[in-house]
């Protein structure tokens, strides 16, 4: 039997949730995941009784992003990461993400799409693509929109963890909470956006994605996953995936 990957489910109110679903493993992305995703999200997209999309995940993290797991094969073709999300990107409605424990590379790109983040304090973040060798390129626009140049380059380039209420100071997340708290700090958030009218809110949100610049044209966006396509096939790359699966430091990492 196939793996269940996502819970999806839509309340009286029009409130759509979509749960990541693998908790044995935080939540770390696998193809059939993705894919999933993906069409869970158009689906709820062209349902035009739906004001709101949560997203959040099951279990003690809301995602450890990529699944490196040297097993994880799929028996169909999956989409791209950046493609998944870009699903989630031009989403009409409001769109908001529920984050604790782990929220790792992937996983943080996959906030970035949203247009509210609440996380509880436990909640922790890392970007941790150049630690496996490899340029996040597809990913970078992401983040430059959500927390701009500086925090960027340093979180990107330091690969490091930082916790929740640094994301808080970044603009990564919007509200804060305490741990198992997070549906009654959701609760006056959703009921905010649900105030609006839903015509007037698909617009509005559609005239600062323009406005802010946000929305990566079709030419920009292949070229930045050719450039990250390039740079996961290197042999720095395979040396990265190999030390993460080994559980020791990359070559290139210097030793005291």
């Amino acid at each position: 039997m196939s793996e269940q990957t996502l819970l999806a489910a839509i309340d009286s109110r029009g409130v759509a949730t979509i749960t990541l679903n693998r908790a044995q493993v935080h939540n770390a992305m696998n193809g059939a995941m993705l894919t999933d995703l993906a069409r869970a999200i158009a689906a709820f997209d062209a349902d035009p009784d739906i004001r709101l999309l949560v997203l959040r995940g099951a279990g003690k993290s809301f995602s450890a992003g990529a699944d490196m797991s040297p097993g994880d094969t799929d028996a169909a073709p999956a989409p791209s990461l950046p493609a998944a999300i870009s699903t989630l990107v031009s989403f009409t409605r409001p769109t908001l993400a529920l984050v604790q424990g782990a929220c790792i590379g992937g996983g943080a790109a996959w906030i970035t799409a949203c247009d509210v983040v609440i996380a509880s304090d436990d909640a922790f973040f890392s970007i941790p693509e150049v630690r496996l060798g490899f340029n996040p390129a597809s990913l970078i626009p992401m983040f430059l929109g959500a927390i701009g140049p500086r925090n960027t380059m340093r979180y990107v380039l330091g690969g490091d963890r930082f916790d929740a209420a640094k994301a808080y100071e970044m603009g990564l997340v919007h509200h804060l909470c305490a741990p198992g708290a997070l549906d009654a700090a959701a609760a006056p958030i959703i009921d905010a956006l649900l105030s609006g009218g839903p015509e007037a809110m698909a617009a509005t949100k559609a005239t600062i994605l323009e406005l802010a610049g946000l929305m990566v044209d079709a030419d920009l966006a292949a070229r930045l996953d050719a450039m990250g396509d390039a740079s996961r096939e290197s042999g720095e790359a395979a040396e990265g995936r190999a030390s993460f699966q080994e559980k020791r430091p990359p070559k290139w990492k210097p030793v005291d």
